[in-house]
């Protein structure tokens, strides 16, 4: 994460105060962040581990919560999990580049969004506000994106109000296409929602998976930069 200076332009969604708590172990990162959400408007609450977490979680509501996934006492995924059988407040995760199966596990639980640390305060809060804006008024379990409509509990999903049959693995690729709409999702973070012994192979089995989810969704609807990643287009 590069300097802990909110950028002036970034504002709330609307003029309603924004309550956002921070679970963050790290005491510089946290710092950093909430003074970027305090900067633009947001109400902002701390929680240094999971077990403080918990309480708050239990004891208020808040609009949007970001969890680092690599907390004391409660894990961030735990956390989530038990955040999730009760109800659907926006999460963005986020972790270290090394802990992709954790950052998978997170959205299959039902994050929102994720971010891999370093990241930019600006784009955190410019996620923020747009997972904010989408949640307004009615919080759910679905993920909209063009004409996908995905459930993250049920791992159903419905392009053009039909069902498409996935398996779990195109699920999660899916899964990190559409929860990066519009951005690019590098090779490296897709092959790991792949299960296999066969490192060697990955770049061809996730060529090979996004080939079957074109099929299946709209030969135009992923995008290849080569050698980079894909981006979703629908």
């Amino acid at each position: 994460m590069s300097g802990f200076h909110a950028p002036a332009d970034e504002t709330l969604p609307s003029k309603q105060t924004r309550r956002v708590l921070v679970v963050e172990d790290d005491s510089a990162i946290r710092f950093g962040v909430s003074t970027a959400f305090t900067n633009s408007g947001y109400q902002v609450t701390e929680a240094e581990n999971g077990e403080q977490a918990s309480l708050l979680l239990g004891s208020g509501s808040f609009d949007l919560i970001v969890l680092d996934l690599t907390l004391p006492g409660i894990a961030g995924l735990e956390l989530l999990r038990e955040l999730r059988a009760t109800r659907a407040t926006p999460v963005i995760v986020v972790t270290a580049r090394s802990l992709l199966r954790e950052r998978l596990e997170g959205l299959e639980l039902g994050a929102d969004d994720y971010l891999v640390k370093p990241f930019e305060l600006s784009e955190l809060l410019a996620r923020a506000a747009a997972i904010i804006r989408r949640a307004e008024g009615k919080v759910t379990n679905n993920l909209v994106v063009g004409r996908l409509v995905i459930d993250r509990v049920l791992k159903s999903v419905l392009l053009d109000g039909k069902a498409i049959d996935l398996t779990e693995t195109e699920f999660t690729i899916l899964m990190l296409l559409a929860s990066n709409s519009g951005r690019l999702v590098p090779r490296d973070v897709l092959e790991g929602a792949i299960r296999t012994n066969n490192s060697e192979n990955l770049q061809n089995l996730l060529d090979a998976f996004i080939m079957k989810l074109r099929k299946k969704i709209g030969k135009d609807s992923i995008v290849n930069r080569r050698k980079e990643g894909f981006l979703l287009n629908v």
